[in-house]
């Protein structure tokens, strides 16, 4: 686990493609990683909650797993949408150049 972070790209490709994410609540992680809802969030350096939270993972049903998957990737696809990340980029890049 990061103990500091911006916007892991890992998190993001991993919610893009349907795998669940645990993360640690380092930096900006919560603005994409909502907890119960995108995925799950734990306390920074703290192993005994990461292992906690691997547990109640697994013991949730199969239909919530479900829920949260399609939740982040619905999140990624909104928020992250490639041309409105390349849009974002060029007006950015293009007001520095001015």
């Amino acid at each position: 686990p990061s103990l500091e972070e911006g916007i892991a790209n890992v998190v993001l490709e991993a919610m893009a493609i349907g795998v669940p994410v645990i993360s640690t609540d380092c930096s900006g992680m919560r603005e994409v990683v909502k907890h119960q809802v995108t995925g799950f969030v734990v306390p920074e350096v703290d192993s005994k909650e990461i292992a906690l939270e691997l547990i109640r993972f697994n013991k949730i049903s199969f239909n919530d797993r479900i829920k949260i998957i399609v939740s982040a990737y619905d999140f990624i696809e909104k928020e992250f949408d490639r041309n409105i990340s390349v849009e974002k980029l060029n007006d950015l890049y293009s007001n520095l150049f001015k």
